[in-house]
């Protein structure tokens, strides 16, 4: 039931926005607003399909975790 909910307001904001993007003619800003588009559908779908996303939090903690033990190595 959500993935056709996520299908069809994917549709409407491409709908709203794509016409005015090709209107003006701006490809770069079309190509930028397709893509986010994607991933946020790619997403919202994996979400409401109930398959588990990692938290990008997680990723970032585990790269700057070195870092932060030198520099407290350092500071000490």
């Amino acid at each position: 039931m959500w993935i056709i909910i996520v299908i069809f307001a994917v549709g409407i904001m491409a709908a709203l926005q794509l016409p005015s993007l090709n209107k003006k003619k701006l490809r770069k800003e079309r190509s930028v607003y397709l893509l986010l588009l994607f991933i946020a559908f790619v997403l919202a779908s994996l979400e409401s399909l109930r398959i588990k996303i990692p938290n990008p939090l997680d990723a970032v903690t585990i790269a700057v975790k070195p870092i932060t033990m030198v520099i407290n190595y350092i500071f000490q």
